[in-house]
């Protein structure tokens, strides 16, 4: 459950720096990319950034949830940092004023990961002992 929530709130997220790129796209009437004014460039990079770092996640997040070890509590508290990681770093990276949430976004971002495929490891191989 935690992940269908999880991933609707990334896409509504997805959804709102989609449209902040269109809009800089459109603003400085680039077509794709970030042409020749480079002025889009964090733009481009915080869209593509997002689109590399949720998905893994999301089959890290399934799949501790689907194993049904660790309490929805836990599981919850990670998602919101790793939501609140992905927001902070898209807002970092398009305000130089804001560039202290770029580096927190990404502390927000890692640590999740890095706990959910350490805890798959562990899961695994409990459960290969436990067939042995």
């Amino acid at each position: 459950m935690i992940v269908s929530l999880l991933s609707a709130a990334f896409t509504f997220l997805y959804i709102k720096i989609s449209l902040a790129v269109v809009r800089q796209r459109k603003k400085k009437q680039i077509l794709y990319g970030v042409g020749k004014n480079r002025e889009i460039e964090p733009w481009v990079s915080a869209h593509s950034n997002f689109s590399e770092y949720v998905p893994i996640s999301l089959i890290l997040f399934f799949l501790i949830e689907r194993s049904g070890a660790i309490h929805w509590g836990i599981l919850s508290v990670l998602a919101i940092c790793l939501f609140l990681g992905r927001y902070f770093h898209f807002e970092g990276m398009i305000d130089d004023s804001k560039r202290y949430l770029r580096v927190r976004g990404m502390k927000m971002t890692l640590f999740p990961m890095m706990f959910m495929a350490i805890a798959n490891i562990i899961l695994t191989v409990l459960l290969k002992l436990s067939y042995l």
